[in-house]
């Protein structure tokens, strides 16, 4: 359908797929290869509900500057210019990360700032690939972390900065380090679990693995549900491997 002549092709979304001539420039072609968005942008992201966030980058004065705007599928320009702005990965995701003055907050999906620019970092879900099921992005504000809700077009800050540090939501849980071990939370901030010294993310049936606190066998592991009952006990040989697997009675 369409020559292979770019050297770097993304999917099409939304009737746009962003490829590039030489590797460097992006833009947007249709299905039929014609170009709809002219090959001038450094970072850019798939089209969602109808917009796409993109970046330039430029050397003034021997330093690089990063502007990145929101763009509509005329390559018309709609919103601010930011530091920095992230992306979504589908249509539930109705919020964005951006950046200016250091700091990072979050926008709509025509730049409109929906919670102001107050964290010092943030920590997204998509490291997770398909298992990120959740539209929580954990969020850190004076050493302390919390969660941000991307799919409310209000902007919710829904679990306050509280914790030490946290991993992201993954099948409805997340792992906290309050400084004494690790444990799970839901989506209200509730405590799910006991403490860990490690554990793994929730898979999609529901498990983790995790090492007891306070064990005489050192070698002691659980696998546990999403409420921290115990369904198997067992103990670690070499590189994190099971052996002696038996259910809890």
């Amino acid at each position: 359908m369409i020559a292979a002549k770019y050297k770097a092709a993304h999917a099409f979304s939304e009737g746009l797929a962003s490829v590039s001539e030489d590797g460097k420039k992006f833009g947007y072609i249709n299905p039929k290869g014609e170009v709809v968005i002219p090959f001038i942008y450094d970072h850019i992201t798939p089209f969602i509900n109808g917009t796409a966030s993109v970046g330039i980058s430029d050397e003034v004065d021997g330093k690089l500057v990063e502007q990145y705007f929101v763009i509509n599928k005329k390559g018309e320009r709609i919103s601010e210019i930011f530091d920095y702005m992230g992306w979504r990965e589908n249509k539930n995701e109705l919020l964005m990360v951006a950046k200016r003055g250091g700091k990072y907050g979050f926008i709509n999906s025509i730049g409109e700032i929906r919670i102001p620019f107050i964290f010092d970092n943030y920590k997204s879900t998509r490291g997770y690939g398909k298992e990120a099921t959740d539209h929580l992005v954990a969020v850190v504000q004076n050493g302390k972390w919390g969660f941000v809700d991307t799919s409310s077009a209000e902007g919710k800050i829904v679990i306050s900065s509280q914790y030490k540090s946290v991993n992201s939501f993954v099948f409805g849980r997340a792992i906290i380090n309050d400084g004494k071990g690790l444990y799970f939370i839901d989506k209200n901030g509730n405590k799910t679990t006991n403490h860990y010294k490690d554990v793994t993310p929730f898979n999609a049936s529901g498990y983790a693995f995790a090492e007891p606190m306070n064990e005489t066998d050192p070698t002691l592991r659980y696998i546990i549900d999403k409420n921290g009952g115990i369904i198997f006990y067992g103990n670690t040989i070499r590189e994190g491997h099971l052996t002696n697997l038996r259910r809890k009675k």
